[in-house]
């Protein structure tokens, strides 16, 4: 299971993604793995094997559509420390989803976008 987050939001939006990814690990089978990537101006790739999650950020390519990764994303995480088994890591899981924060520089631009796009 991969959770890809968008963080160009607020916090009300990461409240009701933390809450959907709450109940999709209590109910996912005994050995199921699990991985948590953030996105906004950068993709963060989340390390969630080790006392503490760590996330490792990948600047995405400007300009392009869809936007491509600079770099390789198996030299920023390898995928046997992106993909955690929930069994053993759920207290770290947990706390890395409850970590996530909105992008304030890329929520107030698309919060800025929204507001102009809305009918007066």
């Amino acid at each position: 299971m991969v959770a890809l987050v968008d963080t160009a939001c607020d916090e009300a939006f990461l409240d009701a993604v933390r809450s959907a990814l709450g109940a999709a690990l209590l109910a996912a089978g005994p050995g199921t793995l699990f991985g948590l990537a953030t996105v906004s101006h950068r993709l963060g790739l989340w390390d969630l094997q080790g006392p503490a999650p760590v996330v490792r950020y990948v600047p995405l390519a400007a300009g392009s559509t869809p936007a491509v990764c600079s770099l390789a994303l198996a030299a920023a995480l390898a995928p046997e420390a992106f993909l955690a088994p929930i069994d053993r890591w759920r207290d770290e899981i947990e706390f890395a989803m409850e970590a996530m924060r909105p992008d304030e520089r890329v929520s107030q631009q698309v919060g800025c976008a929204n507001r102009l796009a809305r009918p007066h």
